[in-house]
């Protein structure tokens, strides 16, 4: 059993990524950008493979990603947070019963993180900012 102080931190990052069906997809795109008024930057990144492609708004403090899936599956808010110190943070949730779910979304090679779910099945990706997603 850890000590509260061997606890390692976390707080929420400043990230959102919606998934989002493709039959879908550009009715929410409209959405943003035409009722909203919001800038939308497509994304041109190398794409993780269950991604079809993405637009990303920026607003003040906050990125929200809309990520076009195919797989109805994926379709929900996904959340960013950040750890102290990754291992003891994948032990700590671990000890309460949260395993890693990295098959939700594979990472890019060399990123160290896991995706996480609280226990409404809504992913969190978990990572300590360096080598983040």
């Amino acid at each position: 059993m850890e000590h509260a102080d061997d606890r390692p931190t976390f707080e929420l990052g400043p990230n959102v990524a919606m998934k989002i069906p493709e039959s879908s997809y550009d009715a929410t795109l409209a959405f943003y950008r035409d009722v909203l008024g919001l800038t939308l930057a497509p994304v041109d990144d190398e794409l993780s493979p269950k991604v079809l492609r993405s637009c990303r708004i920026d607003s003040g403090p906050l990125t929200l990603w809309l990520d076009c899936v195919a797989d109805e599956d994926a379709v929900g808010v996904w959340l960013e947070v950040v750890t102290s110190d990754l291992p003891a943070a994948v032990r700590h949730v671990a000890a309460h019963g949260v395993l890693p779910e990295d098959w939700r979304e594979p990472f890019p090679p060399g990123t160290d993180a896991h995706w996480v779910c609280n226990p409404l099945e809504i992913p969190h990706v978990l990572h300590s900012g360096a080598g983040a997603p």
